[in-house]
């Protein structure tokens, strides 16, 4: 966690974060390229579940520490992904 208290280190986790999954990112749309709007909707749901409720919480609640969001975010993001798995096996 030391490189994320240096506003330089942090940009730079930043760049080398976006250079790690953009590849990654890009191999996976080109082999679903049939499922890439899907995909991208699916993507959006899941942010969109984790970052509400810290994004709320950051406004209305001043005691709001750093590590309680990032649970937040992560259990919010993490149910929206088992729930886009099991709406994919009732559809099957």
């Amino acid at each position: 966690m030391k490189y994320f208290k240096d506003e330089k280190n942090l940009l730079n986790m930043a760049r080398l974060s976006t250079c790690i999954w953009a590849p990654i990112s890009a191999i996976i749309a080109s082999y679903n390229y049939k499922t890439s709007g899907y995909l991208l909707v699916v993507a959006f749901d899941i942010m969109l579940a984790g970052s509400v409720v810290p994004l709320f919480a950051c406004f209305y609640w001043k005691k709001c520490a750093p590590y309680a969001a990032f649970m937040s975010m992560f259990s919010g993001s993490l149910c929206r992904v088992i729930l886009e798995g099991d709406c994919m096996l009732i559809a099957r």
